[in-house]
């Protein structure tokens, strides 16, 4: 939670607009930390919003890639029209646990969307949420694999398991995966300790 409240008046003192998108948690249970936090205060203004996380992942009922990142396009260039630097957005992403149609393109989606983020003009900047006890290995080894910074606890580092949208939208990806991991010591310690998994637990992160 440090890690996400830095990064929410981070966003905040640089005159970003900020946009939170609940699921777990409900607006009542937020917007009490964030006044215990000192970042209540900038609700009043407007500046930090507060979406329940189904209005904007699934304003039809049906996440759709496409027009996801059409919205948050949209949304930060009416961030800018009204003065602000840009957007900043957290989702809460365990929306995505219930089945919704179209769920099944979140890593897709957030694979595709980093070619917004490698623009040099872009004023957009993203923070997802994965609750570890919530999503299985494999949903979370794809979220690793398409985000080029990873926040655990209050540790925030650039992640060594990124994969750029080629790679990750590859047919191939996994072999691709194995083959730079056995060629960088690093990495080939990290896949020799995940060998030694038990089959079970192996069976779901492959």
């Amino acid at each position: 939670q440090q890690a996400l409240t830095t990064y929410l008046l981070d966003g905040l003192t640089r005159g970003e607009r900020v946009v939170y998108c609940a699921d777990e948690h409900t607006e009542a249970t937020l917007v009490d930390y964030l006044y215990r936090h000192g970042v209540g205060r900038y609700l009043a203004t407007g500046q930090l919003q507060i979406f329940d996380a189904k209005q904007i992942y699934l304003p039809s009922g049906r996440f759709q890639r496409e027009a996801m990142m059409r919205l948050l396009e949209e949304q930060t260039q009416q961030a800018m029209a009204a003065g602000h630097h840009g957007l900043w957005v957290t989702g809460e992403m365990t929306w995505a646990l219930r089945g919704h149609p179209g769920s099944e393109q979140l890593a897709e989606y957030e694979s595709r969307l980093h070619t917004v983020f490698a623009e040099p003009a872009c004023r957009l900047t993203a923070v997802c949420q994965y609750h570890r006890r919530r999503f299985s290995p494999r949903v979370l080894l794809d979220s690793l694999l398409t985000h080029p910074v990873v926040a655990i606890d209050t540790e925030v580092a650039p992640n060594p398991w990124f994969m750029s949208p080629d790679q990750f939208l590859n047919a191939d990806r996994r072999g691709g995966m194995m083959r730079d991991w056995m060629a960088e010591p690093g990495h080939r310690s990290r896949l020799q300790d995940t060998l030694r998994l038990p089959e079970a637990q192996m069976s779901e992160l492959l």
